[in-house]
C-alpha cells in the first residue's frame, strides 16, 4: 500500500452548503457526464469502507445506502475509464475520496449519463478541488481478506482499527460459510460413496483403512481411520497386576497424571503446596476480538 499526501480542509472545495442537499449516485452521473478532463469532485469525505458497512458505520441508514450508491456509480465510471479514482489523506482514518475527469469517449451530455446510470440525471454539483502529488488509487488502502496473505502483518497491524474490525468479520463469516460448505459437502460424498467403500473393504478382508476405486476418469480414495478406545479401569487393574509381579508397567504402557485445575484451585492450601513443584503454567495462543463499543464483553 502506498503513501497518500497530507490535504488539508482549506484545500478541499466543499461539495455542498452545509444545509445543502448530499452527493447521490444521479447527481454524480451528471457531474461525470459534463465534467472536462481534469476536473475533480470530492465524491465522499471519511472512511468509505467503514461509513458504508452498516455494522460499524455511524451514518444513518440512508445515508448509508446512498454512500453504498455513489461508491459503486463511481467504480462502473472507473470500469468504464470515464475517471480516475483517488484519494488523500484529511487525517487519522479521513480521506478525501476523489474522481478526476478523464477524456471522454464521446460527445458529454446527456446520453453519457444515462449510460452511466440508466435513469434521468440531474447536474449542478461540480466542486473542483487540486489534486494532491502523490495520489492513492483507489481502494488500495482498503484490503480485503483475499489480500492479506500478500500484506506484511506489521502493515495490517498498522490499518485503523474500523478496518480490522471490518476484515475480523468477513473472515470469520467466510470461515463459518466454508465450514458449512465443507460439512454439506463430506456429506454428500459418504452418501455417494460409503457403501462402495464398505464393499471394497470387505473384499480385501478389511475393517478399517484405505481402499481405491474408480469413478468415470477419477480415483476415489476412500479412507476409514482406526480409533482404538481402552478401558482405563481395566487397564489400572492390569498396571497393579504388573507391578505385583515385579514387573515394569512402563514395559507395556504409557502412564501420565493429570490433575484437572478445577480440582487443584479446591484443594487445602497445604495440598496445594505440596504439588506446587510439578505444576508448570503455560499460555496459549492470543485470541483477540474487536468489537463496537457497548457490545457483548
Amino acid at each position: 500500500m502506498g503513501r497518500l499526501s497530507p490535504v488539508t480542509e482549506a484545500e478541499v472545495v466543499p461539495l455542498h452548503g452545509a444545509a445543502g442537499p448530499g452527493l447521490d449516485e444521479v447527481g454524480l452521473s451528471a457531474w461525470i457526464a459534463q465534467a472536462e478532463p481534469g476536473e475533480a469532485l470530492v465524491y465522499h469525505r471519511g472512511f468509505l469502507a467503514v461509513d458504508a458497512t452498516s455494522v460499524i458505520s455511524k451514518l444513518p441508514p440512508d445515508r448509508q445506502r446512498t454512500l453504498q450508491q455513489v461508491a459503486a456509480a463511481a467504480r462502473r465510471a472507473a470500469d468504464q475509464d470515464l475517471v480516475h479514482l483517488v484519494q488523500s489523506r484529511l487525517g487519522p482514518d479521513a480521506f478525501a475520496y476523489i474522481a478526476v475527469a478523464r477524456p471522454k469517449p464521446g460527445p458529454p451530455g446527456a446520453a453519457l449519463s444515462m449510460r452511466l446510470l440508466d435513469a434521468p440525471a440531474r447536474g449542478g454539483l461540480i466542486p473542483i478541488i487540486p489534486i494532491p502529488e502523490t495520489p492513492m488509487p483507489f481502494p488500495d488502502n482498503t484490503p480485503t481478506p483475499d489480500d492479506l496473505p500478500g500484506i506484511a502483518p506489521q502493515e495490517i497491524a498498522d490499518l485503523p482499527v474500523e478496518l480490522l474490525a471490518i476484515l475480523q468479520s468477513e473472515v470469520d463469516a467466510r470461515l463459518k460459510r466454508d465450514k458449512a460448505a465443507k460439512s454439506r459437502l463430506d456429506a454428500a460424498l459418504t452418501l455417494r460413496y460409503a457403501t462402495r467403500a464398505a464393499e471394497e473393504r470387505q473384499a480385501r478382508s478389511k475393517d478399517t483403512g484405505t481402499v481405491r476405486f474408480d469413478d468415470g476418469d477419477f480415483t476415489i480414495v476412500a479412507d476409514l481411520p482406526k480409533r482404538v478406545e481402552w478401558d482405563q479401569d481395566r487397564l489400572a487393574a492390569m498396571v497393579e497386576r504388573i507391578r505385583a509381579a515385579e514387573d515394569d508397567p512402563s514395559q507395556y504402557v504409557d502412564i501420565a497424571f493429570k490433575v484437572p485445575e478445577r480440582k487443584y484451585a479446591a484443594w487445602p492450601e497445604a495440598i496445594r503446596q505440596g504439588f506446587e513443584p510439578a505444576r508448570t503454567v503455560k499460555t496459549g495462543a492470543l485470541k483477540v476480538e474487536i468489537q463496537p463499543q457497548g457490545g457483548d464483553a
